[in-house]
């Protein structure tokens, strides 16, 4: 868990971590992410967090990554940190 603290990947994650208020920034606006969480019976495939993700490549919205280790205690399923070698 500190892993994924300490050094998030997916930017889901990522996302979800900065829109966590902090109290010295008391009255600052909070960050959202952008879009909507679609229903279940909306998706269709590929990755979930697509359509609301600023770094979706058109393979993202058909193909779901694969799950990619990173760390001992820490994997990521995400296009961005596919094993590009491991496809050739």
């Amino acid at each position: 868990m500190k892993e994924l603290l300490d050094r998030p990947l997916h930017p889901y994650t990522i996302g979800l971590l900065k829109s966590i208020p902090d109290i010295g920034q008391r009255g600052a606006p909070l960050y959202t992410i952008p879009g909507r969480v679609p229903s279940l019976a909306e998706r269709k495939g590929g990755c979930p967090f697509a359509g609301r993700c600023a770094h979706a490549e058109p393979e993202c919205a058909t193909r779901l990554p694969a799950l990619e280790r990173r760390a001992a205690h820490h994997r990521v399923r995400c296009h961005l940190y596919a094993d590009k070698e491991a496809s050739r």
